[in-house]
Formats: C-alpha cells, sequence, structure tokens
C-alpha cells in the first residue's frame, strides 16, 4: 500500500500540464450540451433508465446556444441559447423550455497568478405541464484558479486550470471549485401571485480521464455540493447536500464533438436538477456538438 501511495505521487511530482478552465468547456459557434445553467456544460442526455424503480422513462435534456466572443483573447463572451426539458417521471414530470443569455468574464491579476472564471446566467422558464408558472433566474458561478502554482502535488489539490497527465497520453486528473448563487421567482399567471426563493451552494468537482489516441475514451467525475436555502425567517434556513458520480464511455470523441454513455449514481437532495428521487442512479445516452465555430 506505501508503494502504491509512493508511486502515484511521484506521478503527480512529474506531471505535464495542459491549462483547462471551466469556460474552456464552452467553444465559439454553436454548442449543444445538456444545460448552461449548471456550470458544468455536460452532454446532452436522450434516454434514461432508473434501475432502482424497476421502471424505464423517457428523458431529453439539451441546451443549443451560440457562443459569441466580444475580444481576441477571449476574456469575455455572451451565449444566447434555447433549453427543452421532457420527460416521463411520476411525481415530477417535466415539459419546459428556457431562453436565456450566458455572460462569460475572466478576470485575472496583472501577472496571472490568480484567475476567476465567472458565468452569470439569466433566463425565462415556461412549464407546459401546469400551463400556469412562468419562471425568471438569474444564477452566478464564480470559479477561482491558482495558475501560478508549479508544484503539481499542490494543484491536484488546489484548483489550477489544468488537467495533470498522471500517465502521458493515458491518464489525466482535474479539480474544479466553485461558488453558485441563485435567484429565482416564479409567477403563478392565474391567481396573479409569485413566489421567490434564492440559495448559495459551494462545488467541488474531481476527474480522472483514460485517454486513446490522445482523446478522452472514459471518465469517472465525482462532484460534492452543499449550500442553503435562504427564507425570509432566518432563524429557519434549509441547507442541502448531494454527491453525485458519473461514469462515462465515448464512442465517438474529436476533442469538441462527442457522444457515449454514461451512468449516473447521485445520493442526497439534487436541488440542482431537481429530481423527485434523492437517491437514484441512472444510464443514458449523451452528445455534445460544436458547429459552425
Amino acid at each position: 500500500m506505501k508503494v502504491k501511495l509512493f508511486l502515484f505521487i511521484a506521478l503527480l511530482l512529474t506531471a505535464s500540464l495542459n491549462a483547462q478552465i471551466v469556460s474552456d468547456n464552452v467553444q465559439p459557434g454553436l454548442n449543444v450540451v445538456r444545460s448552461f445553467s449548471d456550470n458544468s456544460f455536460s452532454p446532452a442526455e436522450f434516454y434514461i433508465h432508473i434501475p432502482d424503480t424497476g421502471t424505464t422513462y423517457f428523458n431529453l435534456h439539451t441546451s443549443i446556444g451560440y457562443n459569441l466572443k466580444l475580444n481576441q483573447k477571449r476574456t469575455y463572451s455572451i451565449l444566447p441559447y434555447v433549453e427543452v426539458e421532457k420527460n416521463t417521471f411520476r411525481k415530477s414530470k417535466r415539459d419546459n423550455y428556457r431562453v436565456g443569455l450566458l455572460i462569460n468574464s475572466i478576470i485575472s491579476d496583472s501577472s496571472k497568478n490568480f484567475l476567476l472564471d465567472n458565468f452569470l446566467d439569466l433566463r425565462y422558464k415556461r412549464d407546459f405541464v401546469s400551463k400556469k408558472f412562468n419562471t425568471y433566474s438569474a444564477t452566478l458561478y464564480i470559479n477561482p484558479y491558482f495558475p501560478s502554482i508549479k508544484n503539481n502535488f499542490l494543484r491536484a489539490i488546489i484548483p489550477g486550470g489544468s488537467r495533470l497527465s498522471i500517465i502521458e497520453n493515458v491518464l489525466k486528473y482535474r479539480n474544479n471549485f466553485a461558488l453558485g448563487f441563485d435567484y429565482t421567482k416564479k409567477i403563478n399567471d392565474e391567481v396573479s401571485d409569485f413566489g421567490q426563493n434564492s440559495s448559495a451552494q459551494i462545488k467541488l468537482d474531481w476527474s480522472i480521464y483514460f485517454l486513446r489516441e490522445k482523446r478522452d475514451m472514459f471518465d469517472i467525475n465525482v462532484n460534492y455540493h452543499f449550500g442553503t436555502k435562504f427564507e425570509r425567517d432566518k432563524f429557519n434556513k434549509k441547507y442541502f447536500n448531494f454527491f453525485r458520480t458519473n461514469l462515462t464511455y465515448y464512442f465517438i470523441n474529436d476533442g469538441k464533438n462527442s457522444a457515449g454513455i454514461r451512468y449516473e449514481y447521485v445520493r442526497g437532495e439534487n436541488v440542482v436538477d431537481d429530481i423527485e428521487f434523492e437517491n437514484y442512479q441512472k444510464v443514458m445516452l449523451t452528445f455534445k456538438f460544436v458547429l459552425f465555430k
């Protein structure tokens, strides 16, 4: 065991770097992903099977947006998008669309020792299940990075905006840390009433990539969310946390476009996706494309 640990640390200390911050996941041009509002820009989902229930559910969750870089250094960009979500879940059936605008700004000091990759998402959602709710939301994600850290062992712990090459062209590792803030207002057309809520969360994210011919063939992603929902009664705060892990095999992957099969396991209250099951697992087809660059 000690020998294996020593070898792993030695590999980290000799690893090479390949810079990649969150905004690198959204390329200039037309992007097709699952969602632009969750700070992960994971591949779109087409089909879900939840083994725990013994039932197969239809699910389509995809977003299409065009990313416009506003300067040559790509430190500012805007992305208008349309998002569609449909499913056949029993308790939380979905049939809605969203239109939104994602604003990205990368801020760093003059020597680039510290970097903030920021996303502001403004969106409107129409619900076709209840046919009476209009929802307006604003979400801010802040992703801090410390690119000046040269020690690869520290970079494996502290977000550095890099994928660490553990075994050249075979195995890579990356971690990410984000702060998220959300404000949502839901308006009921029928009774001219509205409800509003806000939340704050911390997201920790780790990924391991297995490569074939310098492209991701298989990856393992683990993320943990912890946060609070703000209530009018400051003494009645509601906390949430959930753990999610994904295993994805790509049968198509050219670095920008991909298609694969994903297994996902979630434990806890998934407030980000608002799924009706607290603990669940699912199997799905995924796809991600970049067009008209």
